[in-house]
């Protein structure tokens, strides 16, 4: 684990993957989050909320397990929970094409 706090590796990535000069208000407007608030993130005012951390992870998905948990040796092995919504079977195909994910052939 990372002696740095989560606000040390959220502003790491927004430095390396944003201009300095334009930083917060390109991220209000890609993200819809205040330009006020990100720049108090920025400026130490205050802690990154959950909708800035969920936006960052998704801007930058291949940063997100280091982000949140500051570790990088299991990277590789993060993964999700089930679903706990059940699906008709009928509907399945329909709701995992608009997921992105493949229906399973299991019964």
């Amino acid at each position: 684990m990372s002696d740095e706090s989560i606000t040390d590796r959220l502003m790491a990535i927004l430095t390396a993957e944003t201009d300095q000069r334009s930083r917060y208000k390109w991220l209000s407007e890609t993200t819809g989050i205040s330009k006020a608030s990100w720049t108090a993130v920025g400026h130490r005012r205050q802690r990154p909320t959950c909708e800035m951390v969920e936006a960052v992870a998704k801007l930058w998905p291949r940063y997100a397990f280091w982000m949140v948990v500051g570790d990088l040796t299991s990277s590789g092995t993060h993964m999700a929970p089930d679903v706990i919504v059940k699906v008709p079977r009928e509907h399945e195909t329909a709701v995992m094409s608009v997921l992105g994910v493949a229906a399973s052939s299991a019964p």
